[in-house]
């Protein structure tokens, strides 16, 4: 199996190859072209991405897109790095989770070891790839094996964690379980508080867009909500990116005809509670934003009580897995029964540089120090 890294200059090369590999991986959302098309067509006006395809006789078996960045880190470092699957530290950042390379299931190891191999001897000029927030079990399952494989010269660190919580559903249904019965006494209690707290303003209901119209009117009532909260906290919030939202707004358009998008608003009587945005993938539910009404009903935690009725929800639709994907929040603790880890991996050439940055990190330099050193090998 061979690999290789080429610039994408027509966006219906990389499509044919991602519609020919696709179907014959397991993969998450942020890995499939509903998500990496919108995001390569953006990408291409103001980046030069390259594709990374491993094939057999012409089949693909693995593939990725590239992203170069340049900057100055630590105040010190010129660092030129890779970023796969998304733009690094920029307005084209959407926060992809789950990432990683798409690996024809059962070629997993083949295709990896040749794609690592191609970014070695490629033609773009790097000092570390950076593949952010892949999930720890794929690592666990050999698809990516931390320094076993990775080509002589390279060094694997992990540099940042993050939790992601979900609530597995298909797990209930074995166990012939309610999703009720599955939460401790004590938070069956207080859920059931907050429902009350809720229903004395009108009965509980959750709406579920089924156009594209309904669905954008969710998606601009959650982005007040959301904005609201954040910027009162001082923070910009997600729609504070224009980028992000348009993004998001073709995602709805394309995907709530072909049930790859669910918009959810929970309401008390007439008052709104809750708004859930969540791409959807065989069965799986991948909450990528919400937005919540703390005015209202003040006593009341709306975060807790629209995800309760949510998850509710969505087990009664039959699907498999409510994901409230990275971050630990209360109630992202309470009320999920299961957690993965997304890692933030750096595959590191061995260079002069990044050796005196790792010194930096660890304590064992001051900045002044590393600073002189620094200058002085150049």
């Amino acid at each position: 199996m061979k690999a290789e890294l080429i610039k994408v200059t027509d966006i219906e090369a990389a499509r044919e190859a991602w519609y020919r590999l696709e179907p014959h991986c397991e993969c998450s959302v942020f890995q499939t072209w509903t998500w990496m098309g919108p995001w390569l067509e953006r990408a291409l006006k103001i980046l030069s991405p390259w594709m990374l395809i491993a094939s057999d006789n012409g089949v693909p078996h693995g593939l990725a897109i590239a992203v170069e960045r340049h900057w100055i880190r630590n105040h010190v470092f010129p660092v030129k790095a890779l970023f796969i699957n998304e733009a690094g530290p920029d307005r084209l950042d959407f926060c992809t989770e789950y990432n990683g390379f798409l690996l024809r299931t059962g070629r997993e190891q083949e295709a990896r070891s040749a794609m690592l191999s191609a970014l070695v001897d490629s033609p773009a000029e790097w000092d570390e790839v950076h593949v952010r927030r892949i999930s720890e079990s794929l690592i666990k399952e050999g698809q990516l094996e931390l320094n076993n494989g990775v080509p002589t010269g390279l060094s694997v660190r992990t540099t940042n964690a993050l939790v992601s919580r979900y609530v597995d559903l298909s797990r209930l249904r074995a166990n012939q379980q309610t999703y009720p019965d599955s939460l401790s006494a004590s938070r069956r209690k207080k859920i059931r508080r907050e429902l009350r707290i809720a229903e004395k303003a009108g009965p509980l209901q959750i709406e579920a867009a089924t156009t594209v119209e309904s669905a954008l009117k969710i998606f601009e009532e959650l982005k007040t909500y959301h904005q609201l909260r954040w910027e009162r906290s001082g923070e910009p919030g997600s729609f504070a990116n224009p980028e992000w939202e348009a993004f998001h707004r073709d995602l709805i358009a394309q995907q709530i005809p072909q049930n790859g998008a669910q918009l959810l608003k929970v309401i008390a009587g007439e008052i709104p509670i809750g708004f859930i945005y969540s791409l959807v993938k065989a069965g799986h539910i991948y909450v990528i934003q919400t937005g919540f009404n703390y005015e209202s009903i003040p006593e009341l935690r709306p975060g807790e009580t629209t995800h309760y009725m949510a998850i509710q929800w969505n087990y009664e639709q039959g699907f498999n897995r409510y994901d409230f994907l990275a971050g630990d929040s209360f109630y992202k603790q309470t009320l999920s029964n299961a957690s993965d880890r997304l890692l933030y991996l750096t595959i590191q050439r061995p260079r002069l540089k990044l050796t005196l940055e790792n010194m930096l990190r660890t304590g064992a330099y001051s900045t002044k120090r590393l600073k002189r050193l620094w200058h002085l090998g150049n």
